[in-house]
């Protein structure tokens, strides 16, 4: 009995030894496989989306900063990525698994993400600046990889408005003019949450977005003070001043524009320099499409700049879509 006792008790210490031994192991190759310095390489498709004509990003930006969220269960990183003439990248602390990366640009710092709902604040109503989401896109880290690529669907949120200038033919026997500036006004804009609510195995999301305190009723959408626009005469060859970007719940009833130009006489003379008219223009309705790109075609009548005698008379643009 005693012997037997003895080799119970071995056995044990044997077995306890084998467990501690495994547990040591176990505990080594997670420290050896923990979080570690992954670069994100993230390649944005060529057609971000199905409603707006895009450029390729190696011509169509120098530089920019984007922001993504990268999520593993209960666990959010929030980083920028830059563009670095091929991809959208970041340098990144990850452990091996599967994450579910969320993109969106420009960058913001007060960016959430909450139970697969992208919150994204602070944008306005009108503005300079377009705001890009991605569909959530799968990223699986392996215990080895030091850089995975990722590919990215880019999709438009705000609805942009292009003016596309011409000269009434008659007028430009004439006069001929030059536009400096071009500002789009919109009194009653005021500033959004984008929320972008995702469902993760399907790669689609619903966008929705609530008003907050503040104001916004102006953006320069064409700045050409180095270099004015000559209006051509035919709309076929209407020229294409810049753009806005309107959130597509705002209201643009009163949207209007306040032009900058110079006018010339037939023998290249210039006659007024930097002269300023503002006009309101027509309605695109009440609400507008995300992703979409609304063209105003403008043409200029002499009533609206300027006459002969040089007195200035009123009117509005006239808009031809």
């Amino acid at each position: 009995d005693k012997i037997e006792r003895m080799m119970k008790a071995r056995k044990i210490y044997i077995a306890i030894c084998v467990a501690l031994m495994t547990l040591v192991s176990c505990h080594k190759e997670e420290l050896f496989y923990g979080p570690r310095n992954v670069q994100i390489r993230a390649y944005m498709q060529q057609h971000v989306q199905q409603t707006r004509a895009y450029e390729p990003l190696d011509t169509a930006y120098e530089a920019f900063t984007a922001g993504a969220i990268v999520e593993m269960g209960d666990k959010h990183t929030h980083t920028t990525l830059t563009w670095d003439g091929t991809a959208l990248q970041s340098n990144m602390q990850l452990e091996e698994g599967s994450y579910w990366l969320y993109a969106y640009m420009p960058w913001n710092e007060n960016a959430t993400l909450y139970r697969q709902q992208l919150s994204i604040p602070g944008i306005n109503g009108l503005g300079n600046q377009d705001l890009l989401v991605a569909k959530a896109e799968q990223v699986v880290v392996d215990n080895t990889d030091a850089q995975v690529n990722v590919s990215i669907y880019m999709d438009h949120l705000m609805a942009k408005v292009t003016p596309r200038f011409y000269l009434d033919e008659k007028y430009a026997e004439i006069r001929s003019i030059e536009i400096v500036k071009v500002e789009m006004l919109l009194p009653q804009a005021s500033t959004y949450t984008a929320h972008v609510a995702y469902l993760p195995t399907s790669g689609t999301y619903s966008v929705s977005w609530s008003e907050q305190w503040g104001k916004t009723d102006a953006a320069i959408v064409f700045d050409a003070s180095s270099a004015p626009q000559l209006l051509p005469t035919t709309k076929a060859k209407a020229v294409a001043m810049g753009g806005g970007y309107v959130c597509p719940s705002q209201q643009t009833g009163d949207l209007s524009l306040a032009v900058t130009y110079n006018v010339y006489d037939t023998k290249g003379e210039l006659t007024r320099a930097n002269a300023r008219a503002e006009n309101s223009i027509i309605r695109l309705g009440n609400t507008l499409e995300a992703g979409k790109n609304y063209n105003l075609y403008i043409k200029v009548v002499p009533s609206y700049l300027y006459v002969l005698s040089d007195n200035d008379m009123e009117s509005s643009f006239v808009i031809l879509n």
